[in-house]
C-alpha cells in the first residue's frame, strides 16, 4: 500500500468566488518530512479531505525538530571533546543532523509562505495522507 502526503496551498484571489487547492507537493511515507507531519498531527483521510496545518502545528513541528537538533549537535560535541573512538557513530549523527535540518528547512519553507504577506493570496496550507 502506498502513502502520500499531499501539501497544497489554499489560494483566494480578489476576483474568485471560492478558493482553490493547488497541490504544492507530493511525499511519500520513506520521507522524513512525511514521518515528521504524520507525528504532529492526524492528518490522514481516505477521502481526501485536506486539513490545514495551523500556526500551533507548525510551531510544534518546527520547535520538535529544533529540539532534536540541538540535541543531536551536542552530542556531536560531546563526542569530539572525549575523542570517541566510535568515528562511525559520529558520522552516522552528523548525517542524521543533516537530515534533521533538511527538514527543518523544508517546513520552515512552508511556514514563511503561510505567514508572509507577499502571498496574500495564499489563505493556508493544507495537507492530506491518503
Amino acid at each position: 500500500m502506498s502513502s502520500y502526503l499531499n501539501i497544497y496551498f489554499k489560494v483566494k484571489k480578489r476576483d474568485m468566488k471560492e478558493p482553490i487547492f493547488i497541490l504544492f507537493d507530493s511525499i511519500s511515507r520513506n520521507s522524513d518530512i512525511y514521518q515528521t507531519v504524520y507525528e504532529a498531527g492526524n492528518f490522514y483521510s481516505s477521502e481526501g479531505e485536506k486539513k490545514e496545518i495551523t500556526e500551533y502545528t507548525f510551531n510544534s513541528i518546527l520547535n520538535d525538530l529544533q529540539g532534536q537538533i540541538n540535541n543531536a549537535q551536542l552530542y556531536i560535541n560531546t563526542a569530539k571533546e572525549v575523542k570517541s573512538p566510535d568515528v562511525q557513530d559520529i558520522v552516522d549523527k552528523k548525517e542524521y543532523l543533516e537530515d534533521l535540518e533538511a527538514v527543518r528547512d523544508y517546513i520552515k519553507f512552508l511556514y514563511d509562505i503561510h505567514n508572509n504577506a507577499e502571498y496574500s493570496d495564499i489563505k493556508g496550507v493544507y495537507c492530506f495522507i491518503d
